[in-house]
């Protein structure tokens, strides 16, 4: 049986995409490009470390300086300097959700990182996991982050990639941990929107398995 595998922001791309982009998505999850550019490496390295450290904008910061130190050399240089000081500057007037930065939590590296829906294998990789604990009990949270300009999430993208990043954290929790939808969130930096699960995932749920069985279908097509 073919391994069905998508990763989630591609996941979340290809409900909004018309029929021609959901087979360019499908295709490049079949034959991934070893020489892809990752976009914007430092700005989301250094959003994630704010996360990770209660909010603190010290890392923005620094990155902003990085960035203003660093002569591009080539047009696609230019552009990654010009959108990665927009996307920080952006992330420093939304923050980060502010249960993030008024409770403290530790940080959590789960050893797994993939979620299933129906057959379909979704890399969910969040960007942070934390843990909180309140009146003794411990709770799980998530947080997802996206950076691009050209193709900013809607809302329900944003709630599918909270819902899915629920579907996960329940999954991978201990017996003794909870998992609270309003500490999973999808944080999309050009679509100034942070958004957290429903607390009932069945209908998101329902779509997510719906489009799976598109790209199973489309899959089929490819192979």
């Amino acid at each position: 049986m073919n391994e069905f595998l998508i990763s989630l922001n591609q996941f979340a791309d290809f409900t909004k995409a018309t029929e021609r982009g959901k087979a360019r998505i499908v295709e490049q999850q079949l034959n991934p490009n070893p020489f892809k550019i990752i976009w914007y490496q430092l700005t989301k390295a250094r959003i994630k470390k704010s996360i990770q450290h209660q909010g603190d904008l010290t890392p923005i910061y620094e990155a902003l300086e990085t960035l203003k130190n660093r002569t591009p050399t080539n047009p696609r240089q230019v552009s990654d300097k010009r959108i990665s000081v927009e996307a920080l500057n952006k992330f420093v007037k939304m923050k980060s959700p502010k249960v993030f930065r008024k409770n403290p939590y530790s940080i959590v590296t789960p050893p797994v990182k993939t979620t299933r829906v129906g057959d379909v294998i979704i890399r969910v990789a969040p960007d942070v996991v934390v843990k909180f604990e309140v009146d003794g009990k411990v709770f799980l949270g998530a947080i997802k982050i996206h950076v691009s300009k050209n193709k900013p999430f809607d809302y329900s993208q944003s709630l599918m990639i909270s819902t899915i990043l629920y579907k996960y954290l329940n999954e991978i929790k201990k017996e003794d941990e909870f998992v609270d939808p309003n500490l999973c969130f999808s944080l999309d930096i050009f679509g100034d929107r942070i958004v957290s699960a429903p607390a009932n995932i069945d209908v998101a749920l329902s779509e997510a398995e719906r489009n799976c069985e598109e790209i199973k279908a489309i899959w089929g097509d490819i192979v």
